[in-house]
């Protein structure tokens, strides 16, 4: 399965996105901060902007909507 973690370098989304990779998953995690985990490709963007998630959906099977504005 292929999934997109938003808010993926968050406390949550980190931890989610290991255990998606660790059970033999495609991650992909959009964040404006960025995730130091090996096996994740992890883009550095703002969810508001549509062509990347757009991009970024292609091929996605699940998405986990983490992300926040603080």
């Amino acid at each position: 399965m292929r999934a997109l973690v938003t808010g993926g370098a968050g406390f949550i989304g980190a931890h989610l996105c290991a255990a998606l990779r660790d059970g033999g998953h495609e991650v992909r995690s959009l964040d404006i901060h960025p995730l130091p985990l090996e096996g994740v490709e992890h883009t550095r963007g703002d969810l508001r902007d549509g062509d990347l998630v757009e991009r970024l959906l292609d091929g996605v099977e699940v998405v986990y909507h983490l992300a926040s504005v603080h």
